[in-house]
């Protein structure tokens, strides 16, 4: 039996015995024999007896009622909990759905588990907090963005991205050094260079305002999708002058998101960090019912090596082979506004040289 339970019955038990005392009260009105302190023996009448015993019985309500007052919020509290160990064990199922198992393809990419740091918390567009901790402010002119609604892949005449058509899978490797001005390649499935990616960071008219721009290019270098970045912080993508879609980070707490809006501002996808201090460089791609689609694989280094670098760069994206071409591109683009913590220095310092040459040439010029 259970304490609360215990206590519950012993009030009781106290509770009647208190009624049927004075129910025998009521039924013999003499008086009541009393030992004084002093040893002396009185007779009380039986009004002083009936008082005392009514305060009594009072007494023993209250205690009950607090007792059942305890009760009730023991058994909150417990609900409370309860409900938490719940959720935390469907966080942890969903987490585990979302990890890929061992052998998948989002695993196999090398020194991952040895060598990676999650900065997706650190992601934004442009990517990484480092650069918002600098005294350069972003905002970067609203340049050549279309809004106008998106179409079908051959209205809009798109033929390059077809070559993502039949893939689920794609890597993208820097081939490059990291700075203002960095080329990728994007690899099919057979390891062959299926889109060459151009990025570059700048300030316009030598301004403290910052460009990020980008181009997938096909194998015959011509242009198939741009993405900049506006004044809202969107990362606007394009195709042939199209808007296909826009990402944007989520003020989150502990988990940074991306989200991938249609021309609508509807989301479509979102991309998940792992939240802060985690090492796992995987972030699930989910969709609206919150079921895991795809991923993006980071191999991010501790530490920026010039030895070990650039072959450290190496991202593999996961994605349904039955999803639009133009998703695929949107996902893509994501992968660029992830970059570890080294990769976002280097372009912070490269950027804030660039402003001290600005500002050195203009006073000599005024000079």
């Amino acid at each position: 039996m259970a304490k609360e339970d215990v206590i519950m019955s012993e009030s009781t038990s106290l509770y009647k015995h208190l009624l049927d005392e004075v129910k025998a009260s009521a039924q013999e009105p003499q008086s009541a024999k009393i030992t004084h302190d002093s040893g002396d023996m009185y007779f009380a009448p039986p009004s002083l007896m009936r008082s005392k015993m009514d305060i009594e019985l009072q007494i023993a309500g209250l205690r009950r009622h607090q007792l059942l007052m305890d009760k009730k919020i023991v058994e909150e509290v417990f609900r409370a909990k309860e409900n938490a160990l719940e959720a935390e064990t469907k966080l942890a199922l969903t987490m585990l759905e979302a990890y890929p198992t061992p052998g998948s393809p989002l695993t196999d990419s090398v020194g991952v588990n040895t060598n990676a740091i999650n900065v997706f918390s650190n992601a934004s567009a442009p990517p990484a907090t480092s650069f918002e901790q600098d005294p350069v402010k972003f905002n970067t002119s609203a340049q050549n963005e279309i809004s106008s609604p998106s179409r079908s892949d051959s209205a809009i005449g798109t033929p390059g991205l077809s070559a993502l058509s039949s893939l689920d899978r794609v890597k993208v490797r820097l081939v490059s050094s990291p700075g203002l001005n960095e080329t990728y390649e994007v690899l099919g499935s057979d390891e062959s260079v299926i889109f060459h990616v151009k990025i570059s960071l700048k300030h316009p008219k030598g301004d403290k305002n910052l460009s990020f721009e980008g181009e997938i290019l096909d194998k015959h270098h011509e242009e198939v999708v741009k993405f900049h970045l506006n004044e809202n912080r969107e990362l606007v993508v394009t195709a042939r002058n199209e808007k296909v879609c826009s990402i944007k980070r989520q003020p989150t707490l502990i988990k940074p998101v991306l989200t991938v809006n249609d021309n609508d501002n509807k989301v479509l996808f979102k991309v998940k960090g792992q939240g802060l201090r985690s090492n796992i460089p995987i972030f699930p791609i989910t969709n609206l019912e919150k079921v895991p689609i795809g991923g993006i694989n980071k191999a991010l280094p501790l530490t920026a090596q010039p030895s070990n670098f650039v072959d450290a760069q190496l991202s593999s994206i996961d994605f349904p082979r039955d999803l639009d071409v133009k998703s695929k591109a949107a996902i893509i683009a994501c992968n660029f506004i992830i970059v570890s913590t080294d990769h976002a220095m280097i372009r912070s310092r490269l950027l804030q040289n660039e402003l001290l040459m600005v500002a050195t040439d203009k006073n000599v010029t005024e000079y």
